[in-house]
């Protein structure tokens, strides 16, 4: 959209007076597609990697039960096979609980310690991000 107003200065303008459906869906696009700058409050979980480059963008405890959730520019696959990858050097077992083109949930068990990550692949204006939650269970 920056790129855009660049080359057709006053094109937002003249897309909210022609078709105002249209500036509040491409204004929500955008705004949902924008990467925090920095980590929201809370903390990572001890012991499980963050994908490089991610921001953390939610943090909760529940039943001291800790979730967390990140957010990055980065290919679907590529963030699957890292925590596969990672997760399986410090030892834990991974099993699939479900999984579609653009979401999956896997369990990463080692002795006591059990996690649930879930992968969200979002593409909006030719950018794909993804999105990561880990549940401590």
């Amino acid at each position: 959209m920056k790129k855009t107003e660049e080359v057709l200065p006053g094109l937002k303008e003249r897309i909210a007076e022609s078709t105002p459906e249209l500036a509040r869906r491409i204004e929500e696009w955008v705004s949902d597609a924008a990467l925090p700058k920095k980590d929201v409050g809370g903390e990572d979980i001890e012991g499980i990697p963050r994908f490089p480059g991610m921001v953390r963008v939610a943090f909760g405890v529940q039943e001291q039960k800790k979730s967390v959730a990140y957010k990055g520019e980065s290919g679907f696959a590529e963030v699957i096979v890292f925590y596969a990858r990672e997760m399986a050097k410090q030892g834990f077992s991974k099993e699939v609980t479900s999984a579609s083109t653009a979401e999956e949930t896997h369990v990463y068990t080692k002795g006591s310690r059990r996690f649930a990550l879930k992968f969200v692949k979002t593409v909006r204006l030719a950018t794909e991000t993804t999105d990561v939650e880990v549940r401590e269970l």
